[in-house]
């Protein structure tokens, strides 16, 4: 018998009723490029029986099975074996199932994930050499904490490749994340989506790694205003950091941005205000917060003065003239989105009967 050009000898008997029982072994042989080390064969009216240590990529199983000559002298051949444990590329397999046919080596087998990825993937496929294979199966995954879903993956000539559904917190977010898993445990996965969290939209970039979930080039959405280009982290608890930029009054504004495990959310960001508005002198700054609506609120505090200069004719004949600069401190007064800030500035009274004392009234300043 001719496999991969290794003849078999075999010796034994025929009865008269025609049947027969040959063996040879042990011995070393090759069957469809892999070799049988140690090998016993049996033919017998049920047919060439075989068993041996099967050499695989990911080491030597024992296998055993039938080989078969078809009439037109072409040989089919089936053998298999399990292993509790073979390992290639830097991957393990654990409790695999390996046959040898005509189409192949095939395995099944739960592959071992390195530490800090945890889960099972079960995966099966043909390995055609120690550095030719395609595997692919399915699972679940835990990856820095965070749980996958979904998972489907493929070990390739020395590539683990995954693509599931990341679960973020609250447990009703889920993004879709593809990427590579390396024998060492490091690993990246992307993939673009849109989640809620206690009633603010973050979509963006996410990125999976061993430090935790980074979302990029993010837009989060305010109740009243929307943070774009901003960068944030995602943490198991629910909790979220990040900074971003915003338009307020035609100002682009950076800010600190943060989201609680409970879902309170804060903002913090400020914009210099410096100059002459109407007439009047400002000098102090603005600060962005969050209301209890999860909308952008601003406030204007630092120092707003005037110099007054009043004319008045005397009734006897003559005029008096005088000069004054009055200013005020403002603290923590809103603003409109338009950038208004509306306070209550002292003026000299422009009547000669209150002359030196000072009224007031509310002026509208344009501080951004």
């Amino acid at each position: 018998i001719d496999l991969d050009n290794d003849y078999i000898e075999m010796c034994g008997s025929i009865d008269a009723q025609g049947c027969f029982d040959f063996e040879r072994g042990p011995m070393d042989v090759s069957i469809a490029g892999f070799g049988l080390d140690d090998a016993y064969f049996r033919l017998s009216c049920s047919g060439l029986e075989a068993q041996g240590t099967l050499q695989t990529p990911i080491g030597d199983i024992s296998a055993s099975g039938l080989i078969s000559v078809e009439t037109d002298y072409s040989i089919t051949y089936e053998l298999s074996g399990t292993t509790q444990m073979g390992c290639f590329a830097g991957f393990c397999l654990a409790d695999a199932n390996v046959s040898l046919n005509n189409n192949g080596l095939i395995f099944e087998g739960s592959l071992m994930l390195p530490s800090p990825v945890g889960g099972c993937v079960d995966l099966s496929g043909q390995i055609f050499g120690i550095d030719s294979y395609d595997l692919s199966g399915s699972g679940n995954l835990t990856l820095a904490g965070f749980s996958m879903s979904n998972v489907s993956a493929t070990l390739s000539n020395g590539t683990f490749y995954v693509e599931g559904d990341l679960s973020l917190p609250p447990a009703s977010n889920t993004v879709r994340v593809e990427g590579e898993i390396e024998s060492n445990g490091s690993f990246s996965l992307e993939g673009y989506g849109t989640i809620n969290l206690f009633g603010i939209g973050i979509s963006g970039d996410f990125i999976l790694t061993s430090a935790g979930v980074e979302v990029k080039n993010a837009s989060v959405s305010l109740a009243n205003k929307t943070m774009a280009n901003a960068t944030l982290k995602i943490y198991t608890s629910g909790r979220v950091t990040g900074n971003g930029a915003f338009t307020w009054a035609g100002q682009s504004i950076n800010g600190d941005f943060s989201i609680s495990s409970s879902g309170s959310a804060s903002l913090s960001g400020s914009y210099a205000v410096n100059g002459s508005f109407g007439g009047f002198s400002v000098d102090g700054s603005t600060s962005f917060s969050l209301d209890s609506s999860k909308a952008v609120k601003v406030s204007f505090s630092g120092k707003v003065e005037k110099r007054f200069t009043v004319s008045l004719k005397k009734p006897w004949g003559g005029k008096i003239t005088k000069s004054k600069t009055i200013s005020i401190t403002v603290d923590s007064v809103n603003t409109d989105s338009s950038g208004r800030v509306r306070v209550s500035f002292p003026y000299w009274c422009p009547k000669l009967t209150d002359w030196g004392k000072t009224c007031s009234k509310k002026i509208t300043l344009d501080i951004m």
